[in-house]
């Protein structure tokens, strides 16, 4: 994305397009996607920023400006899209910026647009998008040799739950064969185990952040964003480790940028509701 410079709006629309058109000619395609229309729509998705608004001059009307780092934003989203990438995939590149990158690439009123439009595709999902969600978590999850019956249970509960209600318990019991298995035991290393009960509360707080965003303040996504920086750390430390895990140390392998960018809508989300948590105690301990 480039150096952190120009982030005074001095852009306008036909800039944007321009310049997206320009990084994309070699493809047909590029250039129906890079319109000023799709300024618009993105801006209302919270791919991009809201444009400052600046007078022409008397009688002349009003000009739409955005800044160079939105514009590189903005050529980034339409290779994306070209690429084929959807409305609720693309989110995730404004939120990784924020998280990483800082309010100057991308604001927090955007990171909440932008983390509304993921939300809305991820909790009304359509019955195929959950059933391929829910392959891939029994597929990294459960233990190898789990009986057919009990992976069906467990893809179809998940599924099920991403498309409609969710509940705790449910999820819990139908994942309990599937993760611990007939032991009833924690799996994975010192410091990451898994079991259905802690599988469960994962997903059951990232629920609870999703069905709260319009409640959460600036003050609860800083913290958000602290927390990633902190736990990102501590993780790259201890990886190798996890990683070694005979078991579940898959979950655990390197990963590139590209693989981060993906999963930075549902990292914030998680951050979000652990924060939510921690809160949450405090008052009850106040």
């Amino acid at each position: 994305m480039g150096a952190d410079v120009n982030v005074e709006p001095r852009l306008a629309v036909d800039d944007l397009v321009a310049a997206a058109k320009a990084e994309v000619a070699a493809s047909k395609a590029g250039a129906e996607v890079a319109s000023a229309r799709s300024v618009r729509r993105w801006v209302q998705f919270g791919l991009l920023d809201r444009p400052v608004v600046r007078g022409r001059g008397r009688g002349q009307g009003v000009l739409a400006l955005w800044s160079d780092n939105q514009l590189r934003l903005f050529v980034e989203l339409t290779r994306a899209q070209q690429r084929g990438a959807s409305i609720p995939s693309l989110c995730n590149l404004p939120i990784w910026l924020w998280v990483w990158w800082g309010d100057s690439y991308v604001p927090l009123r955007q990171v909440r647009r932008a983390l509304e439009t993921w939300a809305s595709a991820r909790t009304r999902p359509s019955w195929s998008d959950a059933l391929t969600v829910a392959r891939a978590v029994v597929g990294k999850l459960a233990i190898a040799g789990t009986r057919r019956a009990v992976l069906r249970l467990f893809r179809q509960t998940i599924a099920d739950q991403a498309a409609g209600a969710f509940d705790p318990d449910t999820l819990r019991a139908a994942a309990k064969d599937a993760i611990e298995g007939e032991a009833r035991r924690r799996r994975g290393p010192i410091g990451a185990q898994l079991d259905a009960a802690r599988y469960a509360d994962l997903v059951a707080m990232r629920f609870e952040a999703l069905d709260h965003l319009d409640g959460l303040s600036e003050d609860d996504f800083e913290s958000a964003r602290l927390l990633l920086h902190h736990t990102k750390a501590d993780y790259e430390r201890k990886r190798p480790t996890f990683e070694a895990d005979p078991d579940l140390g898959h979950l655990f392998s390197d990963t590139t940028q590209s693989d981060e960018i993906n999963l930075a809508c549902l990292d914030l989300v998680t951050a979000l509701g652990a924060v939510r948590r921690l809160r949450s105690v405090a008052r009850g301990n106040a």
